[in-house]
């Protein structure tokens, strides 16, 4: 089947040339030449009405400069390691970075306006509702500028994560489609938010979305080949925790584990699923010796029986010498019902895990540090959630909040788990305009 628009677009483009023969006048030839520009656009992707902000009128007469604020400097102990808080308009900052940071920045996370029907996004200070027919084109234009210098800010290697819920995900992953490029899309991280503001006649919406883009997908892989994204099993401590409290219980190893099936059915203990079992190194899950399709067809004594266990469907994965000396420490589980014996996968041999596209755990908003320092803010992000992403990446990467509001304490708090220099912008514009001056 033919492509119908391409097939009146290129009637209409005839039809044009056509009238250019026609009016051949300076005026209508600059006329004919928009539509003809307008006819040949790309058509694929995300189209929106372009609106201008106040801040772009701005930056035609006006220079935006960083200026250290005495009465709001942040001491801290004399250490190489420090983060920077800039205060002013982000697309204000996004410029001035650019002559600073160009392609330095490591890590970008943001949670911008969700453009909610709570009027909570604000352009040129008028707060946005749902009766405004332009609400989804202002916002899409308000991200478009941040987000292209933000892909200018990005090493090679740099990686954005974007948190946003249903109003804006659709448009926002074409968005990002379009700047960042759609081979450079890692993923799109589901949480779980076990919201209680749900206001849904419908559906409990009870989730959130993180988008994340790579600036250059090929070279992140180049970068990352011998050391892939790696994250703590979630809640790995809380775990092994709950199962010192049933050790103390004097409960039998088969009642624990018992006790353990039950609890991993929680979301929150997901991640530890069939870690149920327990000897003297620890928990462990029993895993497949098997798989293959030509392997080590000799049968093994089972220690338990003093008889031959059955081999599994294509054989042994491993040789015998591998099998002996896994027996001999301890690291095989027999049974005694003539089933296939298993490998023992310790937990505290596997700690880690690559990051799961769904978060199933709970991810409710951490309310705790803004109350205890007398803070009112809605909606932050789960601590938890802030540590995974950060302890992703090394130590000495450079990180980037555009969007930051108060979630600075938020970000400043799981970074202090993970020692990494972090940039972080306010939102809110602060000016004093001086000649051709703009001062944050």
């Amino acid at each position: 089947m033919g492509n119908l628009s391409q097939i009146r677009r290129a009637e209409m483009l005839e039809y044009l040339n056509h009238l250019k023969e026609i009016h051949t006048d300076d005026e209508s030839r600059i006329a004919l030449g928009k539509i003809e520009t307008a006819l040949t656009e790309k058509k694929y992707g995300l189209v929106w009405e372009e609106h201008e902000e106040e801040v772009d009128k701005k930056l035609v007469h006006n220079i935006p400069v960083f200026r250290e604020i005495e009465d709001k400097k942040i001491i801290g102990d004399n250490t190489s390691d420090f983060n920077f808080i800039l205060e002013g308009d982000n697309l204000h900052s996004l410029k001035l970075l650019k002559k600073t940071h160009m392609g330095k920045i490591d890590v970008i996370y943001i949670d911008p306006p969700y453009n909610t029907k709570n009027k909570e996004f604000i352009y040129n200070d008028t707060r946005i509702g749902e009766d405004d027919t332009y609400r989804h084109s202002k916002w899409i234009s308000f991200m478009s500028e941040r987000l292209v210098i933000a892909k200018e800010l990005l090493s090679d290697e740099g990686v954005i994560f974007i948190s946003i819920d249903d109003n804006e995900q659709g448009q926002l992953k074409l968005l990002c489609d379009q700047i960042f490029g759609e081979k450079n899309f890692i993923a799109n991280i589901v949480r779980n938010t076990n919201s209680s503001k749900n206001q849904s006649l419908y559906v409990s919406v009870s989730h959130e979305y993180c988008l994340i883009y790579s600036k250059d997908y090929e070279k992140l892989q180049v970068r990352h080949k011998d050391n892939k994204w790696e994250t703590e099993k979630n809640n790995i401590d809380e775990y092994e925790k709950k199962v010192k409290q049933l050790q103390k219980l004097g409960l039998s190893h088969d009642e624990i584990t018992e006790e353990l099936k039950e609890l991993t059915k929680y979301p929150r203990f997901i991640d530890f699923t069939n870690y149920w079992y327990f000897d003297d190194r620890g928990l462990y899950q029993k895993a497949d010796l098997g798989g293959v399709k030509n392997g080590n067809k000799t049968p093994i004594i089972n220690p338990l029986t003093n008889e031959e266990d059955p081999v599994p469907p294509g054989g042994f994965r491993c040789s015998n010498e591998k099998l002996n000396e896994l027996i001999s420490e301890n690291r095989i589980h027999f049974h005694t019902d003539g089933s296939l014996p298993r490998l023992k996968r310790y937990l505290l041999e596997n700690r880690k895990q690559r990051p799961k596209s769904i978060m199933s755990d709970d991810q409710r908003p951490d309310y705790t540090l803004l109350k205890n320092m007398d803070i009112e803010f809605d909606n932050p992000k789960q601590m938890a959630f802030m540590k995974r992403i950060l302890s992703i990446f090394d130590n000495n990467s450079l990180y980037l909040d555009f969007f930051a509001g108060s979630r600075v304490i938020i970000m400043t708090e799981a970074n202090s788990s993970v020692k990494s220099k972090v940039l972080k912008l306010l939102p809110k514009l602060k000016t004093e305009e001086t000649d051709s001056l703009c001062v944050a």
